[in-house]
Formats: C-alpha cells, sequence, structure tokens
C-alpha cells in the first residue's frame, strides 16, 4: 500500500455508503463485501484496468474496510484523518515495531530489557 493517502481519505465514500452507516454496522460489511467481489484483483478485466491500479483500489477498499471496523483505526481516522495515526507515530513505527506495545508482548519485553541491564551490569564488573 502507497504510504500516503490523499487528504480526503473517506472510507464511506469508498464503501459507497452513507456517513450514518455508523462504525461496524451491518451495512459496512454488506458494503465491503458486495465491492470486495466486485474489485478484487482477480476479478477485474485485465484489458479495461492495469493490475496496479486494481490492486491499489482493491487496497484501499481494505482499508476503508477496517476503518470502519477497527476501532483503534476509527478512532485515528477521526482524529488524524487518516486510520493509521499520525505521519508522527507512522514516522516511529518504522523505528519501533508497534507489536512491542501490544499487551501480549509487553511481559516479555521487560524480561528481556531487565536481563539485558542485569546481564550486561554484571558482564562489566
Amino acid at each position: 500500500m502507497a504510504n500516503n493517502l490523499s487528504a480526503n481519505f473517506d472510507p464511506y465514500r469508498l464503501l459507497h455508503i452513507s456517513n450514518d452507516a455508523g462504525f461496524n454496522t451491518k451495512e459496512v460489511k454488506q458494503a465491503y463485501r458486495r465491492l470486495s467481489v466486485k474489485y478484487h484483483p482477480d476479478k477485474v478485466d485485465k484489458s479495461k484496468i492495469a493490475p496496479e491500479a486494481a490492486n491499489r483500489r482493491y487496497q484501499r477498499l481494505v482499508l476503508a474496510y477496517q476503518t470502519l471496523t477497527k476501532q483503534k483505526m476509527y478512532d485515528n481516522w477521526l482524529k488524524f484523518g487518516d486510520p493509521r495515526g499520525s505521519s508522527a507515530s507512522q514516522a516511529m513505527g518504522l523505528a519501533i515495531p508497534t507489536w512491542m506495545f501490544d499487551e501480549e508482548w509487553r511481559a516479555q519485553l521487560f524480561m528481556a530489557v531487565g536481563l539485558l541491564v542485569v546481564g550486561g551490569g554484571l558482564y562489566f564488573y
């Protein structure tokens, strides 16, 4: 997926539904299913649309669906206009993997850092 979204990213428009469709509703899911079948890169007429364009269109459709079904992406879209978050947080994501902030990895991360600190401290004595 391209790293930049246009300033007017609108998941409702991309899914061809009204803005009052809400978040994570049946209407959102039905629209996505209908359009994903229609615009899937394997289903389009390759003589009418380039494969790269079909892939980009489908990826934007998937991003629109995820924006309207995943709370964090929806909140990011409302706050920053981009479901992936602010450009600063995206840049930070390049330096620090997001999995490091997930709850399930937090204990292992702290333990690993602790071992490095303690182990490193013992090594220098």
